[in-house]
């Protein structure tokens, strides 16, 4: 009777459908900050190739992010 009950398929169990992919995204930005291009200067490119960066690297590798600036009236 042992080797009958093993052969006997045990139920299966209902597979739930697969979780659909998740992921997080980034919170949405303002509408200037989505408009702001990286600029790199000469001076920028200077300092980049002085350290060793090449001249095919993205801008923001080597442009200054937080450049000092002053308001205009």
């Amino acid at each position: 009777m042992d080797a009958a009950v093993q052969h006997i398929p045990l139920p299966q169990a209902h597979h739930a459908k697969p979780e659909p992919d998740i992921r997080p995204v980034a919170p949405p930005q303002s509408l200037l900050a989505q408009s702001l291009i990286g600029t790199a200067t000469d001076g920028d490119l200077r300092r980049g190739l002085l350290r060793g960066i090449t001249t095919d690297a993205p801008a923001r590798s080597i442009m200054n992010s937080a450049p000092r600036t002053i308001r205009s009236r």
